[in-house]
């Protein structure tokens, strides 16, 4: 395993992008080592050389999937989602997933190496400062 990324979350528990396993490591404060994704993904959709990963809540971690331009949500080994593949935004395509960062309301953004956007997770209802309706925002 030839180790790509690392993040630290606020209870202190890293997180290991192996590029060449195609995995995500993650190390408990007390040393305590466990696996929560590897090359098959969630089951549907596979990771393929991760190379970047975020942990913006003691709870969750995303690791992006540089070869199969795509990311995770990681909640536990057994709770896993794809947040965004290779088609994007519907618009654009999310080529070769290079980078991740998130916030604490969860909106994750994912760079693409051949990419000309920054797709996020997921459209959300958020309401406008000059309105109370609300609009999507990326």
């Amino acid at each position: 395993m030839v180790p790509r990324a690392s993040a630290v979350d606020h209870g202190g528990k890293v997180y290991i992008a192996g590029g060449n396993g195609n995995n995500l490591f993650r190390i408990k404060v007390g040393g305590a080592i466990d696996e929560l994704i590897d090359a098959t993904g969630d089951g549907t959709n596979p990771l393929t050389a991760p190379i970047a990963t975020v942990a913006p809540a003691k709870t969750r971690a995303v690791v992006a999937g540089l070869a199969s331009s795509n990311a995770f949500e990681i909640v536990s080994s057994s709770n896993i989602s794809q947040i965004i593949d290779g088609t994007g935004d519907g618009v654009n395509a999310l080529l070769g997933a290079s980078d991740v960062a998130a916030d604490a309301d969860r909106n994750v953004a994912v760079t693409g190496a051949g990419s000309r956007i920054t797709p996020s997770r997921s459209t959300r209802a958020a309401r406008s400062p000059r309105s109370s309706t609300p609009r999507a925002t990326a």
